[in-house]
């Protein structure tokens, strides 16, 4: 009886791993997405300021902007 219970237990244990697992990834996810919808409104609020220049620099990043400068 008690080695039913032990597999039944981590039997459970893998599947809450499973499930936890696959939130993190979703909430991941979501959370990437809602950051990339802010830079894009904030983006596109700059460029109808006529900021066109921050605008870029937002979008693309500044590891791109760190990346032309080297050159």
């Amino acid at each position: 009886m008690s080695t039913m219970l032990y597999r039944g237990h981590v039997i459970t244990c893998k599947f809450c791993d499973k499930i936890v697992k696959a939130l993190k990834v979703s909430y991941t996810a979501v959370s990437n997405f809602v950051t990339d919808m802010g830079y894009a409104r904030a983006a596109s609020e700059l460029a109808r300021q006529g900021f066109q220049e921050e605008a870029k620099y937002l979008m693309l990043g500044a590891r791109y902007h760190r990346e032309q400068t080297k050159d």
